[in-house]
């Protein structure tokens, strides 16, 4: 008898790879907030295979320019998962988790945070439309990974279906029920914070209308929640709330208005002036109270407020094109135009702009 006939069925050496990249990657779905927890102490050829991955995520993030429009970075981000999961077999949650805790995504800036916050769009996205029954699982696991205590928010959000005016007593509501949990928790990771971005999105309408209404305790509201995703810092936020919002609110509103009653000035002497004043009030605040690192965020926000207000209530076109120019000024005036559009969903009227996504 031919011996050789009984191995017929024999694996060829890419047959035996497949297969063991398979198990592997299967058996690393299954135990994925474990392995997560105990990165440190997994075994190198294991940390080699993931940080294969992980590594071309984080590549492709920093190299994605806040210059380009929201739309043209999530059609990036949507072709580079894609790819990711063909060549791993795994999950854009399970990849981004590692790239988490191999501290390739930190809480440093190495990424642009916006492109963090459209990320976590594209995921959310694909977790709850692709194949709930699967993919919805993996961004939970990954929930638990980064706080047990994410996993009480709700983040299946349609943005430009929730920012209606009918909603606004609803939105309030929700924002606050999400703060009495934030208070108490320090939101260090960039990508943690960026899991709120719908809720973020709809903070920017809710706060926009509270300035453009006159209505404090919207604007408030939707400050206090924006500062708690773009410092992390919870001691930070918790002073912002108490001791800028009113300040802030006031300053803000007088801007907006000398944006569009000042027409004899120059807007950049408006802008310039409008802004070196939020920064003084701001730089008292955090001064007194040792925040360094307060300021620039309370501007950073100053100056979007002001933009969402300025578009809003239709700035004239030639003020408004000058204002984003010296606000963007990296930014052509279309892709500036399509950020506005992206964070504020929909116009004062609670419409959703034609070209809102997600």
């Amino acid at each position: 008898m031919d011996l050789s006939s009984l191995y017929f069925f024999a694996p060829t050496e890419m047959e035996l790879l497949h297969t063991w990249s398979d198990k592997t990657n299967r058996w690393i779905i299954e135990n994925f907030v474990l392995l997560g927890s105990l990165w440190s102490d997994l075994p190198n050829h294991l940390k080699k295979h993931l940080s294969r991955f992980t590594q071309i995520l984080v590549d492709a993030l920093k190299s994605l320019s806040l210059a380009q429009s929201p739309e043209a970075i999530l059609g990036s981000l949507g072709k580079l998962l894609e790819n990711l999961e063909a060549k791993s077999s795994l999950a854009p949650s399970i990849i981004v988790g590692f790239s988490i805790v191999n501290g390739n995504i930190s809480s440093d800036g190495n990424i642009e945070f916006p492109v963090l916050q459209l990320l976590a769009s594209k995921i959310l996205a694909w977790s709850f439309t692709v194949d709930t029954s699967v993919l919805d699982g993996y961004f939970h696991r990954l929930l638990n990974l980064l706080s047990p205590k994410l996993t009480v928010f709700t983040f299946q959000l349609i943005p430009r279906e929730v920012c209606k005016r009918i909603h606004l007593p609803k939105i309030k509501a929700a924002l606050e029920e999400n703060l009495r949990i934030m208070r108490n928790a320090d939101l260090r990771n960039g990508f943690v914070r960026a899991v709120f971005v719908e809720w973020t999105r709809i903070s920017h309408w809710f706060a926009a209308t509270g300035l453009v209404e006159s209505i404090l305790d919207y604007f408030a509201t939707g400050f206090e929640f924006l500062v708690r995703v773009s410092c992390g810092s919870s001691r930070s936020a918790n002073l912002s709330f108490r001791f800028l919002s009113l300040p802030l609110y006031n300053a803000l509103r007088m801007a907006h208005l000398e944006l569009h009653e000042s027409t004899h000035l120059p807007i950049s002497q408006v802008y310039q002036g409008d802004l070196e004043e939020i920064m003084n009030v701001s730089q008292s605040i955090a001064s007194a109270f040792g925040e360094p690192k307060l300021t620039p965020t309370i501007v950073r926000l100053s100056n979007d407020f002001l933009l969402h207000c300025a578009y809003l209530t239709n700035l004239s076109a030639h003020r408004l094109s000058e204002l984003l120019h010296l606000s963007y000024p990296m930014q052509s005036e279309d892709s500036a135009k399509s950020w506005l559009r992206f964070w504020l969903v929909a116009d004062i009227s609670g419409a959703a702009f034609s070209d809102s996504i997600m």
